[in-house]
């Protein structure tokens, strides 16, 4: 079976998965953080499968590909960027893997609310140019955060905000399961959401 990788993140630690692709041609596709349609049109050629990364696998591509072409594994979740509904008419599996990357997610999320309650960017900006500006910010501890969506990334960044003793809230009325967070630094709040704490 000839496999195209075009995924950054795998083509950078091969070690762990190479051994379970023994046995089949492996196309790698370095260089670039993301393919242009051509570069895909001439790489997938003979394909039986790829295992993507954020490259546009648009139905151009999937032509080239054909009739070899059987599958697109992503990796990640975002499937925006492949056609699907031409996948599908051509005959083309597509799949992600759910869970790949929420906590790497939720580590930049955090950080973005760091940034913001504490001005780093400001501060940042100011050094470069030779001041120290020194803005007043704002704690996390005893804020609420808001959450939109408890999927893999959500519950993953209020995980993070448990450990910042931040509160939260989900924008559905719907208690979370039990075993959620054992953290107690967790705080339900019911819908609807707290009002001014939601604020910084």
């Amino acid at each position: 079976m000839r496999i195209l990788i075009t995924c950054p993140p795998m083509l950078a630690a091969t070690d762990p998965w190479r051994d379970r692709l023994a046995g089949h041609t492996l196309i790698e596709a370095r260089g670039a953080q993301q393919l242009q349609v051509g570069e895909l049109q001439k790489l997938v050629v003979g394909c039986d499968g790829v295992i993507a990364g954020d490259d546009p696998f648009t139905e151009e591509v999937l032509m080239a590909g054909l009739p070899t072409l059987r599958a697109i594994a992503k990796w990640g979740i975002g499937l925006d960027a492949i056609d699907l509904a031409a996948a599908a008419r051509h005959g083309i599996r597509v799949s992600n893997t759910p869970q790949a990357f929420g906590d790497e997610v939720a580590d930049v999320a955090i950080g973005y609310l760091v940034m913001l309650t504490r001005h780093l960017h400001r501060i940042d900006a100011q050094v470069r140019q030779g001041h120290w500006y020194k803005p007043q910010g704002v704690s996390l501890r005893g804020k609420t955060a808001g959450i939109v969506g408890l999927g893999d990334i959500g519950r993953a960044i209020a995980g993070a905000c448990g450990g910042w003793g931040c509160g939260w809230w989900p924008p559905i009325p719907v208690r979370p399961r039990r075993n959620f967070c054992g953290k107690p630094a967790w705080k339900w709040c019911p819908w609807p959401p707290c009002g001014p704490k939601l604020r910084f």
